[in-house]
Parts: structure tokens; sequence; C-alpha cells
């Protein structure tokens, strides 16, 4: 990833843990406005809006395939991170998703019974599904997925949530296993529950597992700033 676009230092000023951020976005700046715009962090990743509308406090996903998407082959190489999001779901459906077609893909999504559900399928096979509590509609929630190795955790408003694995045939996997030619998405349409529907306010990417204290961190210095 090239480091010749830098980011403007005042948005980058509200990442409250900026070490080993890879990819910021403060949906809810109005410097981060129309159809196009870079990632606040080192790497400047250019953004492609579709739909997905500017509010006050974050970008509108209408449920009928308003996504943000970055570049082909973005992350590819990670196989450990954390990913980080404040969204207020209104339906169920797909918050996130690093994908190559819907035969290869990772998705963050809220679930029935306010549930995170965490997915990984790779060639049409499924490597593992996470779900936990901790995903209620209509809320403001700070959802983390932290992953080192086989470990996984998972964190709702900075809690620590119980996992039930519902499949665990490689719990090593990450994006590393999903072929090139892939794309992330904000507000993801592959449509595996649901294309998002909600608000989704301010997204993190990181190449390294946080710890509890540090999701509790961002989750406290994150906040006070705009999901009330």
């Amino acid at each position: 990833m090239s480091m010749a676009t830098r980011y403007p230092k005042s948005l980058w000023s509200h990442n409250p843990i900026p070490g080993g951020c890879v990819l910021y976005l403060p949906l809810w700046s109005p410097g981060l406005n129309g159809s196009a715009f870079k990632s606040v962090d080192p790497y400047g990743h250019t953004c492609t809006v579709t739909g997905a509308l500017l509010k006050a406090d974050g970008r509108l996903f209408d449920g009928l395939g308003d996504k943000i998407a970055l570049p082909l082959n973005t992350f590819t190489s990670l196989t450990t991170g954390t990913i980080i999001f404040w969204a207020k779901a209104a339906a169920i459906g797909d918050a996130f998703s690093f994908a190559k077609g819907t035969s290869d893909y990772i998705t963050i999504s809220a679930q029935t019974t306010a549930r995170v559900q965490i997915d990984l399928i790779v060639a049409s096979s499924r490597k593992f599904l996470i779900r936990t509590p901790g995903f209620p509609q209509d809320a403001w929630t700070h959802i983390a997925w932290s992953k080192t190795g086989s470990t996984h955790l998972v964190y709702s408003n900075g809690v620590s949530q119980t996992i039930t694995w519902v499949s665990e045939v490689d719990k090593s996997a990450y994006f590393n296993s999903i072929p090139t030619n892939n794309t992330l998405q904000v507000g993801s349409t592959l449509n595996i529950l649901g294309k998002w529907s909600g608000r989704m306010g301010e997204f993190w990417l990181y190449d390294r597992a946080l710890s509890a204290d540090e999701v509790l961190y961002n989750y406290n210095n994150s906040y006070p700033r705009r999901f009330v």
C-alpha cells in the first residue's frame, strides 16, 4: 500500500488508537462527502460510494445496494487484525464484507435476536461461523472483532461476548484466505443475510489484534463524539 497520499491531520486526530490502523473511516465527517473520498489514515485508500447518504451521525444505507467500496486486492495479505465499527442496524443484514464474488468472503452481519454473525467462506466451503450476542436493532452499537492465529474475540460496546462456534473447520482463516480480485465493502451488497440497512458511523481496520483494554479505550473515546 502506497504511503504517497497523506491524511487530513484534523480528522486523523479523531482516531483513538492510530497504531496499526490501516483503514479509518469517520463516516460522520462532511470532509468525506461525495461519491469518492480518501480514507483518513496513512494510506489514503480511495473509497467509492454508491448511495449511502451522508448524515450528521454517519452514512445512511437503504438496504437496496448502498455501499462504500475499496479498490481490488487491498488488505489481501492480512493474517491477523481487528475490525471495529459503530453501526445502527435497521434490519438484519451484512454490515461488512471482504469478498471475491459470492463463493469466497468474510462477512460481519446483524442477525435475528440481536446477534453478531461472522462468516468466512472459501471456494464455497465454510471455514468458520461465529455468533455472539450484542447487535440490537435501532441502537448505536460498537462492534469489534479481533483475530490472531486461531483466537477470536468479539466485543459489543467494549464488553467481550460469549462466542458460539457454529462451524470451526479452520479458525486460522482470514483475509489472506480470500482469492485475489477481492473487494472490501462497508455496507455490504453480498446479500448473505441481506443488504445493509441502517447507519454506519465510523469504521476501523487494524493489522494487529487489539487488546481488550484497547477495544474499550476505542469505545470510550469514540462514543461521546457522535453516537448518542
